[in-house]
């Protein structure tokens, strides 16, 4: 069968294989599972699962170290029932490393039947697991560039809000100095105009005292038979 997952990583002729379940999975070694990448069941590609590492052939492969089974693998890992269920005779598993060595994932390839050349199918496996790994690191720095862009997203949104919310602030704080300027002018014009009202009442309002007084005097005099 061919596997052509993400661009071609399996795309070569894997007949040699003759595998009737093969899956690629990426492990989580915090919640210690496995979650395939790509699974072939009977040389069909088929949904994808996750599963427990725990009492399965497949925890030796994801501490680094290459799986052999030939045959009796159901009686090996008696709690495993994943291999009851499929029939599952003959497991060749191999890690899958990063670029600082770390096992990332693995390959696997289970059989109904006793395997008849399993050092073969772990030298394709080995063969086959860089250009597997390659491409895992790829995926893994794409999602990163992913992520950062999506960052940058949203700082660059954010910014543009913050600055958005600045010239706004700016903006009315401009409209209300005009303002401020507005009425400071118009005290201005109204102190300029009280000065010149002011001015001419001050002087009326001492005009009217004096005449005042001298209607008094004049008062006092008519009173006084005084006036000549």
């Amino acid at each position: 069968y061919r596997c052509d997952w993400s661009s071609d990583v399996c795309s070569s002729d894997l007949q040699v294989i003759a595998a009737d379940f093969t899956f690629i999975a990426r492990l989580d070694r915090e919640a210690y599972t496995s979650k395939t990448q790509a699974l072939v069941v009977d040389g069909a590609l088929t949904d994808n699962l996750e599963y427990s590492l725990a009492h399965t052939p497949c925890a030796n492969a994801a501490d680094d170290s290459y799986c052999i089974y030939p045959c009796g693998i159901q009686q090996l890992f008696p709690q495993d029932q994943l291999l009851v269920d499929l029939g599952v005779e003959g497991y060749v598993g191999t890690p899958l490393h990063d670029l600082h060595g770390g096992v990332l994932g693995i390959v696997v390839a289970m059989y109904r039947r006793p395997i008849e050349n399993p050092e073969l199918i772990t030298t394709l496996f080995s063969i086959f697991s860089g250009r597997i790994e390659a491409e895992m690191e790829r995926q893994d720095y794409e999602k990163q560039l992913q992520q950062l862009n999506s960052k940058l997203e949203e700082k660059v949104t954010r910014r543009t809000a913050e600055l958005s919310k600045a010239l706004t602030d700016l903006q009315q704080m401009q409209s209300q100095l005009v303002e401020s300027e507005k009425m400071a002018a118009l005290g201005n014009l109204v102190a300029g105009i009280a000065h010149e009202v002011n001015s001419p009442l001050g002087v009326a309002v001492t005009t009217q005292g004096v005449i005042e007084r001298q209607f008094d005097q004049l008062e006092q005099q008519l009173a006084a038979n005084q006036l000549s």
